[in-house]
């Protein structure tokens, strides 16, 4: 029941006015409180105690008595649900934005390996056979050879040759029909040691040592083992070129080279 602090509402009473006595409207007549309703001092207490459910747990029907209860706290058991829900949440998130920067990373790091290798790649490339001889035309214009075919029968009367170097020690940085190819590009365009270094990737006395070697190991295999003995007349015209058919008496072409020369205006008109 209402204690001595209660106040009763102005509604209450008829017109507003306290002389008159409060009355109870009849749509709170269903409303009134019950006797054992809480008093001041009980709704205290129950404020101050802590605001927990418990429930048993039967672990496993048993035939037994004396099976014991177990009383589990539902908000511990929920917050700690909750803790352990937002911890895993949190660690998954964290793995997988380790993994993003791990892929980014590996990502950069294998373009970067790729630029370097291309680089590489690039600053290995020299000069070689291999790299002209789907090419007749870059055969004629390093060596002077009119095709592959004539390139390769020469280096097959070399390649078996017991080669000793001039300057007494073996070349080894590059193949042999490398060597011959750099031999006949000295011949044929007179390219400088420095610039025939860079080409080919090797030093300057390694250049020296082969084009030294090489001439002379052509002049003992052409000259020697194949021209040692001039062929005659009639031999000749068989293979005599077409430029020479009006010289019926040539045996052998010493020079054909064509060295052009300025002479006075005056001087070509008596040659008349």
């Amino acid at each position: 029941m209402p204690g001595a602090g209660a106040r009763v509402c102005s509604c209450h009473f008829r017109d507003g006015k306290r002389e008159n006595d409060p009355e109870i409207f009849p749509h709170n007549l269903t409303k009134l409180f019950e006797e054992h309703h809480l008093s001041p001092e009980k709704k205290k207490m129950r404020r101050l105690a802590p605001e927990t459910e418990t429930f048993t747990l039967d672990p496993q029907p048993s035939t037994s008595t004396d099976d014991p209860t177990f009383d589990v706290e539902h908000t511990e058991i929920g917050a700690s649900t909750s803790e352990t829900i937002a911890v895993s949440t949190d660690t998954t998130d964290l793995i997988q934005s380790s993994n993003i920067i791990l892929e980014a990373e590996n990502s950069l790091l294998k373009m970067e390996i790729e630029r370097k290798d291309k680089i590489i790649n690039t600053l290995q490339m020299h000069m070689s056979y291999e790299n002209i001889c789907q090419s007749d035309k870059l055969i004629l214009e390093y060596t002077g050879l009119p095709t592959r075919n004539v390139f390769e029968s020469l280096f097959s009367l070399l390649k078996d040759v017991d080669i000793k170097y001039y300057l007494k020690w073996n070349v080894r940085k590059i193949t042999r029909i490398d060597q011959l190819l750099l031999t006949l590009m000295k011949l044929r365009q007179n390219f400088s040691h420095v610039d025939l270094a860079f080409r080919f990737q090797i030093s300057e006395a390694t250049v020296a040592n082969i084009v030294v070697t090489f001439t002379h190991v052509l002049y003992e295999s052409l000259h020697k083992n194949l021209m040692a003995a001039i062929p005659s007349k009639e031999k000749n015209k068989s293979c005599l070129p077409s430029c020479c058919s009006t010289f019926t008496n040539c045996k052998i072409i010493i020079d054909c080279t064509d060295i052009f020369c300025m002479v006075p205006r005056q001087s070509m008109k008596n040659q008349r």
